[in-house]
């Protein structure tokens, strides 16, 4: 029902980057202050203001995201902001949003999960639409954003499948190098000089 949304944003041929969930458990403090993605020209997004979105978000609640339970606070219009520190300046909102309702932002929005002060989990799928060239990975170095088999891609009806098409994870030598460098330090280089 959204994708001719997300399309008009960032294009018929945006694909499906991240599928996650964030669960937040009872008494949980505010989750850490993030944008969904990193700019794309330089260090911070003094370029990235002035182009169109690459990469939009949309967060759907699995449980009534109230003042209680916990709901997601965005600094409106800080997607125009060059830095975190001049997007914390534009002031904050908190967006309740029930089970059957959707929030839907531009991924350069600066935003976070509120304090759950009730007695339940608060489960939260967000999905992260871009552009087909876009290659954001922070957060996903560890793993892989999206990936799907060629038997569940076949599953797939015909006019979605361009979404997936950048699953394959090319990027897995690189992740296994950079955990092997992690939990053997010295092994690697002894094992090239061996």
């Amino acid at each position: 029902m959204l994708l001719p949304v997300f399309q008009e944003f960032l294009g018929k041929d945006c694909i499906l980057w991240a599928v996650s969930l964030v669960v937040s458990f009872p008494r949980a403090p505010d989750q850490f202050l993030p944008r969904d993605t990193k700019a794309i020209f330089g260090d911070d997004y003094t370029v990235d203001i002035d182009i169109p979105p690459y990469a939009i978000t949309m967060l759907i609640p699995l449980v009534d995201c109230t003042l209680e339970t916990g709901c997601t606070r965005v600094w409106p219009k800080s997607h125009l902001t060059k830095t975190d520190d001049e997007a914390q300046k534009v002031g904050s909102i908190d967006s309740e949003v029930n089970v059957g309702s959707v929030l839907i932002t531009n991924s350069k929005l600066l935003h976070r999960g509120g304090v759950n002060q009730s007695k339940i989990i608060r489960p939260l799928l967000y999905l992260i639409y871009q552009r087909s060239w876009l290659r954001d990975f922070a957060g996903y170095e560890e793993r892989p954003p999206v990936t799907i088999g060629n038997r569940e891609l076949e599953k797939v009806p015909g006019e979605y499948r361009h979404m997936f098409t950048w699953t394959k994870d090319l990027y897995r030598v690189i992740r296994i190098k950079n955990w092997l460098r992690r939990v053997l330090p010295g092994s690697l280089r002894q094992l090239r000089r061996g």
